[in-house]
């Protein structure tokens, strides 16, 4: 399937609709322009972040602690804020982030494989019960 740069908002909905269905998020930013798509989601305990930038070709799904944090938050990044790579190779040592990357025709699986590792290794951050 070819995706188009207009798909990519309904597609990130629903390959992350796990996170309001199995985890009380809501979403609480929704922005969609010319240069990209802006996502946070928020539950009592964490706030995920998901953008993705037309120009540059660059999915980022970021894990944000505490429901006060600022986001985008470049002073506590790194304590706060976190990509979801560092959650991944917390599991799998070896995990090579360009995989989890949009290039063109590969855009729909690095999406749809973004949300089910977030799925699969966060249920405890994603629920309030560890950091990392």
């Amino acid at each position: 399937m070819e995706y188009k740069l207009t798909d990519s908002h309904l597609v990130i909905k629903e390959s992350f609709a796990f996170l309001e269905q199995g985890f009380g998020f809501r979403l609480i930013e929704d922005e969609v322009s010319n240069s990209g798509v802006f996502l946070v989601y928020q539950n009592e305990f964490v706030k995920v972040g998901i953008s993705h930038d037309y120009r540059d070709s660059i999915l980022n799904v970021d894990l944000i602690k505490g429901k006060e944090t600022q986001y985008p938050n470049d002073a506590e990044y790194w304590n706060k804020v976190k990509p979801l790579e560092s959650l991944i190779k917390k599991y799998e040592s070896n995990f090579e982030a360009q995989t989890i990357q949009p290039n063109g025709r590969q855009y729909l699986e690095a999406v749809k494989r973004s949300a089910d590792l977030l799925e699969k290794y966060g249920s405890k951050v994603l629920k309030g019960e560890e950091w990392f």
